[in-house]
């Protein structure tokens, strides 16, 4: 009876650790995203990305991920989804930015690229020239 109440401990505790290691925190999430993106697996990414914004809307960082993801995914005429993501992301650019660490709360320099594209599949012909212009400065 010891035996039975020990292996069934066992595979609690067994159970226990499995479930948690299936849990991802954000900064895992994240990374996870990154490398889709970086395998061209947008669509794949855009979820995990959703869920990680969801806990932090306001990292411009995460906004652009977002941003180019969407713009990734879907066809040129719903590429416009991206466009919310792309223009928060925009506000707070820096040169020196690493999007790759998951601690970044600034987006990089190609926020305004991406920006630009969004907005020329929008019809948004002169916002999409500023977004350009910032580019190149």
């Amino acid at each position: 009876m010891r035996q039975i109440k020990i292996n069934v401990l066992l595979s609690l505790m067994i159970c226990f650790e499995l479930s948690s290691f299936a849990q991802l925190d954000d900064k895992e999430k994240f990374r996870e995203a990154l490398y889709l993106m970086d395998e061209n697996r947008f669509a794949s990414a855009e979820p995990l990305l959703r869920e990680v914004y969801a806990n932090d809307k306001e990292n411009v960082n995460i906004n652009y991920c977002l941003g180019l993801a969407i713009y990734n995914t879907f066809e040129e005429k719903d590429k416009e989804g991206a466009l919310p993501y792309l223009l928060s992301a925009s506000k707070k650019v820096d040169p020196n930015c690493s999007y790759l660490d998951p601690r970044e709360k600034k987006a990089p320099v190609d926020a305004w690229f991406y920006l630009g594209k969004t907005q020329h599949n929008d019809y948004q012909f002169l916002e999409a020239i500023e977004s350009f212009c910032e580019t190149s400065n």
